[in-house]
């Protein structure tokens, strides 16, 4: 019992800190955050922000999709 409340404990805690890192990430100084456009070098041609529309056959995926 102790060990599953441990990792039950663990797991809760990584998802917390999770949230807390994405909640701090979108208050920084930084510009915008890095999930909000398709100008990363991780985007496909497939990306769509709402201002560029890449459209190639019909298929648009959203920056924070690509992202995640």
């Amino acid at each position: 019992m102790f060990v599953m409340g441990a990792y039950v404990g663990i797991y809760y805690n990584v998802v917390v800190a999770w949230s807390f890192y994405y909640v701090y990430s979108s208050f920084t100084v930084m510009p915008s955050v890095p999930w909000s456009s398709c100008d990363n070098e991780w985007n496909t041609v497939e990306c769509a922000d709402g201002i560029t529309r890449n459209i190639t056959d019909g298929k648009q995926t959203s920056p924070s999709q690509e992202f995640f």
